[in-house]
């Protein structure tokens, strides 16, 4: 479930609010930069790879710890009821859209750079000719999405249009984009892609503090992109426009890519599919309440993502003929990335309600439980990621796509549940979306392992023994804040939040380290083989 519209790279970024989550086609994953350590014996991609990789993560921390900040103060700046028409306009763009790009870009990714030269131009003219298409869809059904006859809420109708208004000019930095991603241009890439969020994060901030409201998440598209255009092709240097469409390619392209659209629409649905449904049975108060809420945990998965979207797919894809050593990859990946995930979301957990005083001064309360729920089982949410882009990578598409379709329907199904049953209130939503990710989405995972060849035992031998140490830290952490909450709140004004928020999260860092390093040490020493050479000196801490 996202808070942003990221369906093929094109609209993620531009479309993305700061602190959304960030699945899609691709799938993420911090765990992405295992790729580097199966690759060793091969040191050319190898270093491209976990170079890359490294450098995207550095620079993706101080990106979306721009977004953490943004997110911050349009807490403060924007009403639940402002972040729940938001909601629903990300939320209709992406069903709407799911025909965007004609699945092509992501397919030239998978065949990667010897065939560009072969493939720009017709993969460009089709695309735009896709999102032209899809842009007059969203335009002709805006009125209907603002009318009585749906979400029966007129502001709606503008931020629809302004979406669908960009959605033809986002075609050539998509495509660009991808060149740079089959060049493994990571470092590259990574800094546009901060600058992009920089430039989106300071004008979302402005129309905020001018009283916007749900329009300042729509007026910066034009101008990232804008940005995006002229910068990226600054970088590749190539016209695609001038190249010739060759439309007799086109029904051959869309024959392989017709499952990467069905991949589009299954995303949407995983993405945003609850969003969709409980925007029309909730009031607007409580839906901006637990979008909010789930957006406080998911700045973590939009961390992850980023950096994987761009590395995972197309590292796998090289190693295509060597299964083994694909197989290994992929399964080091799914423990980095759900040691990521759990320490990051059950941290957040640990120290939340001190840091809802210490930031919101209790304004965004209604959402804390919301978010601590979610937080527990986050870490299942976030390795679903990480067996779409493998069997992506092995032209698995179809199948890749029904795995997102089934967790996506099973998603909207416990929210429908938790809205019925809790009458629309956010934390009995979030239970019922907490017990299918931490049961459904994982038994998903472990389907789309085993089509990838990866053993689901092996999986969960990798993953659960550090979640459930994280699970127990969390614990620990927040018996702490307990026992410790009478002497802070003497303290003046929030001083005493500040105090729990640092006692609670050094509580939980202590005793994570202690516990993966008893039970699960490789998984640190994997995380210390692929942290830059600049942070060289946390290997030993880790190894």
């Amino acid at each position: 479930m996202a808070l942003g519209i990221r369906l093929n790279r094109g609209m993620s970024d531009v479309l993305t609010p700061p602190g959304t989550t960030a699945h899609d086609t691709e799938g993420p994953g911090d765990g992405v930069e295992a790729v580097a350590l199966a690759t060793a014996t091969q040191p050319a991609l190898g270093k491209a790879v976990g170079q890359g990789a490294a450098w995207l993560l550095l620079t993706n921390i101080i990106g979306k710890g721009a977004g953490i900040v943004t997110f911050m103060i349009l807490g403060w700046l924007v009403t639940y009821e402002e972040y729940a028409v938001w909601t629903m306009a990300f939320t209709f763009a992406a069903f709407t859209q799911f025909f965007r790009d004609g699945g092509v870009t992501q397919l030239l990714v998978q065949r990667g750079e010897k065939q560009y030269e072969a493939l720009a131009g017709s993969v460009f003219w089709m695309a735009l000719t896709f999102n032209a298409v899809s842009a007059a869809v969203l335009a002709g059904l805006s009125p209907i999405a603002a009318s009585s006859r749906f979400y029966n809420t007129p502001e709606l109708l503008p931020l629809l249009l302004i979406i669908a208004g960009t959605m033809p000019f986002i075609t050539l930095s998509t495509v660009y984009w991808v060149r740079l991603q089959t060049q493994l241009r990571f470092r590259l890439l990574s800094n546009l892609q901060a600058a992009s969020s920089l430039i989106r994060y300071g004008l979302m901030i402005a129309g905020a503090w001018m009283g916007l409201g749900p329009l300042s998440f729509v007026l910066p598209i034009p101008v990232v992109v804008l940005f995006e255009s002229i910068a990226y092709y600054l970088a590749v240097r190539d016209k695609p426009w001038r190249r010739p469409p060759r439309v007799k390619l086109w029904r051959s392209l869309f024959s392989d890519s017709k499952w990467l659209v069905f991949a589009t629409f299954a995303a949407a649905v995983l993405n945003t599919g609850p969003y969709f449904l409980l925007g029309a049975i909730v009031v607007k108060e409580r839906l901006g309440a637990f979008s909010f809420g789930y957006q406080l945990v998911g700045q973590i998965d939009q961390l992850l993502a980023a950096t994987a979207a761009m590395v995972l797919l197309p590292a796998l894809a090289r190693l295509n003929d060597e299964p083994v050593r694909q197989r290994g990859a992929i399964l080091r990946a799914s423990r980095l990335m759900t040691f990521a995930a759990s320490v990051a979301s059950l941290g957040l957990v640990a120290v939340l309600v001190p840091a809802e005083t210490l930031i919101w001064a209790g304004k965004r309360a209604d959402s804390v439980f919301s978010a601590q729920v979610i937080g527990v089982v986050f870490a299942w949410r976030v390795l679903l990621c990480v067996p779409a882009p493998a069997l992506q990578a092995r032209g698995q598409f179809r199948f890749s796509a029904v795995l997102m379709l089934l967790a996506g329907l099973a998603l909207m199904a416990a929210a429908w549940v938790g809205a019925k049953v809790g009458g629309g209130d956010p934390g009995v939503i979030a239970i019922a979306i907490g017990i299918v990710t931490g049961v459904g989405l994982l038994g998903f995972s472990l389907w789309g392992f085993h089509k990838a060849g990866v053993s689901p035992r092996d999986v969960i031998k990798g993953t659960v023994p550090v979640w459930l140490c994280s699970v127990v830290a969390c614990a620990i952490a927040l018996v702490a804040s307990h026992f410790a909450q009478p002497m802070f709140g003497h303290m003046p004004g929030r001083w005493g939040a500040l105090g729990n928020v640092l006692l609670s999260g050094t509580v939980f860092v202590g005793a994570v380290y202690v516990l993966v390093r008893l039970a699960a040490p490789e998984v640190l020493r994997e995380a210390g083989g692929i942290l830059p050479a600049r942070l060289h000196f946390l290997r030993r801490y880790l190894g």
